[in-house]
């Protein structure tokens, strides 16, 4: 049975939405929250630019964020493969030594 997927409405930079999500209505909330703090961040610290100009900023700042988290986590999977790897080549190393 398919769960129905209802819209949830959210309201980020001062403009109301009606968005539907693979996740909980809750969570939808919630990054609606984080996206409207990024840009009362963002707007603090650039009083004048306009109200477009300030989500813009806030939505590079977000993404190039999100962007630094995804190559953290590629070069810890990286190094995760090269000592299971370096495991791996160990094992066989005293495999091939207790074998006849």
């Amino acid at each position: 049975m398919e769960v129905e997927i209802r819209p949830v409405k959210i309201s980020v930079g001062g403009e109301e939405y009606s968005v539907k999500g693979d996740t909980d209505s809750q969570t939808i909330l919630q990054i609606a929250d984080f996206v409207n703090r990024r840009i009362a961040e963002i707007s603090q610290k650039t009083p004048h630019q306009s109200n477009h100009r300030v989500t813009v900023l806030a939505a590079l700042n977000i993404a190039e964020e999100l962007f630094r988290e995804k190559q953290a986590k590629d070069r810890q999977v990286q190094e995760f493969e090269s000592r299971a790897s370096k495991l791996l080549e160990w094992l066989d190393h005293k495999l091939t030594e207790v074998s006849p």
